[in-house]
């Protein structure tokens, strides 16, 4: 017996690995909370996951609404009517876009609390969909680091409402640049840009 999640993992190869280990360790540890920015969402695991964590009150999610996902038969607005239905919080999904189209592929982990402290971030080029983790060559990195972390989930926090994501552009997290040097990592400059 051959079936698709023997092909999705033999296809989706380690950046599936690594993305199923992040929700899974979130899935596994009710102290953690999830944040997630998505462009393109059908792939029926990751949405499965994602369900599960609204049930339990413990996800937030901005999903991009430009045309593309839009029409009345297309996953995301299809994902956006399960999450209403499902969600302990109706009101933690964000159907919207920065300037043209909020094409991130992002997770941060946080504290399930009420400071929320961000604590380890996923993102990279990866879509949460079939053309993303089984066609597509993509990549994802993983930083467990608290400072990059809350460098993410500033810009989640920025962008929760329909005012706030509109009105991106014009905060110092889109204009400025997020230096690490040392903390055990490379060298590197992080943009938010919209």
């Amino acid at each position: 017996p051959y079936t698709f999640e023997d092909q999705h993992q033999y296809l989706g190869w380690q950046v599936r690995d690594r993305i199923m280990e992040f929700l899974d360790e979130a899935l596994a540890d009710n102290t953690i909370k999830l944040d997630v920015f998505a462009y393109d969402l059908n792939e029926p695991v990751i949405i499965q996951k994602f369900i599960t964590l609204a049930e339990q009150g413990r996800l937030r999610i901005i999903l991009d609404n430009t045309s593309l996902h839009t029409g009345s038969n297309d996953f995301e607005t299809k994902f956006d009517a399960l999450f209403k239905e499902k969600a302990k919080d109706k009101s933690a999904i964000l159907r919207g876009h920065f300037q043209g189209l909020a094409h991130s592929k992002v997770f941060i982990q946080r504290k399930n609390d009420a400071n929320g402290k961000a604590i380890k971030v996923l993102t990279g080029s990866t879509n949460f969909a079939t053309n993303g983790l089984y066609i597509n060559a993509n990549h994802v990195i993983i930083f467990n680091n608290e400072n990059v972390a809350r460098w993410y989930a500033d810009v989640f926090d920025t962008s929760f409402g329909q005012d706030l994501i509109r009105n991106f552009k014009q905060t110092q997290l889109a204009a400025g640049d997020f230096v690490n040097t040392g903390n055990n990592l490379p060298d590197m400059t992080i943009r938010f840009s919209p």
